[in-house]
């Protein structure tokens, strides 16, 4: 095994970056969970895909009130309601919120039971889900259109509930990425609320970890644990709900790496440096700010990213020379040398 400095630095802080990254992401799960903000976002794409207003703009709603696919009469509720009354789907809600998950399986026969309605005698069939949605849609074009056309392509029951499968699912992969773009600016602004915060600089982090070789084997001890021991779906994922537990771990492993000497936090004698005044002082300044930015960017990366990172650097530290080449040249081999 060989003690490259320069390596054994990088792994320190792709290791940091890592600690920062599940910090960061629990935070931002946790203010999601507040928000509602996977509910939201579900809502909004069953909107969307009811064509009943754009899931980006929920107070925009152009809610159309659907028939009674039996009787023809209107009714006071548009499609997104009527399918979020359904008692299938009112089993899926959460503590008195809306579902943040609803089994494609589930969207196909609430919407089958929506424009035909199971009455426990007449045994279902397309032609009576035509009918229904002819009924139902007439005011709502788009959606009336939609479903006839999945049900025209359908030769059986099963197929049509696949077809609606297929076009929930479809639809969900859009939901998913405006979720993920949305929850990555979210974790990008907690990114730099917590680098700013506990002060990490990534510049004085690289400083800190080449002059104190305790430090740097300290910080190298305890990645290569977390290597060793990761369980996936608490490292690898980014999506992942922490407990408060979790989160109270993370940041005890933060500070067990403050009492290495990390330079973590605020002082006052470390803001009479920074403005000091003249330009010496700007430049610390910046030179601060621009650290901490590239802490925060670094921890909005996410975890599965730098796992993956810390692992291979860790594997590469951990390759020696080939048994082959120590015995043709044991006079000439250098120290710190990699195996090709």
């Amino acid at each position: 095994m060989f003690g490259m400095p320069m390596l054994e630095v990088l792994i320190g802080l792709v290791f940091i970056y890592l600690l920062l990254s599940l910090i960061c992401t629990a935070i931002n799960e946790m203010v999601a969970g507040v928000r509602d903000s996977r509910e939201k976002h579900l809502r909004a794409g069953i909107t969307n895909l009811f064509c009943e207003g754009t899931s980006q703009k929920l107070a925009q709603l152009d809610i159309v009130p659907l028939r009674n696919p039996l009787t023809g009469e209107t009714t006071k509720h548009g499609a997104v309601a009527t399918f979020y009354a359904h008692p299938l789907i009112k089993a899926l809600n959460e503590d008195g919120t809306l579902p943040s998950y609803i089994p494609p399986a589930v969207f196909a026969r609430v919407i089958m039971d929506m424009f035909a309605p199971a009455d426990g005698k007449t045994p279902y069939c397309i032609p009576a889900f035509v009918n229904g949605v002819n009924t139902s849609l007439l005011p709502n074009a788009d959606l009336k259109r939609t479903l006839l056309v999945l049900a025209q392509d359908a030769t059986d029951n099963v197929q049509l509930r696949s077809f609606l499968e297929g076009w929930f699912n479809n639809s969900m992969d859009r939901v998913a990425a405006w979720y993920k773009n949305r929850s990555q600016k979210s974790l990008i602004i907690i990114a730099m609320v917590v680098c700013t915060a506990i002060n990490a600089d990534s510049i004085q982090l690289v400083k800190d970890l080449y002059k104190n070789p305790v430090q740097r084997s300290s910080v190298i001890a305890q990645a290569e644990r977390l290597v060793n021991n990761a369980v996936p779906t608490s490292t690898t994922t980014s999506t992942t709900s922490f407990s408060k537990e979790e989160v109270e771990k993370l940041v005890a492993t933060l500070g067990k790496l403050h009492d290495t000497g990390f330079s973590w936090g605020w002082n006052m004698e470390l803001l009479a440096n920074l403005f000091s005044g003249g330009w010496e002082s700007v430049i610390k300044c910046n030179l601060k700010l621009f650290g901490i930015m590239l802490t925060a960017v670094a921890a909005s990366l996410g975890a599965p990213f730098w796992f993956d990172m810390l692992n291979k650097l860790i594997n590469i530290r951990a390759v020696g020379k080939s048994p082959t080449e120590k015995e043709k040249e044991p006079t000439k081999a250098k120290a710190g040398a990699v195996a090709e």
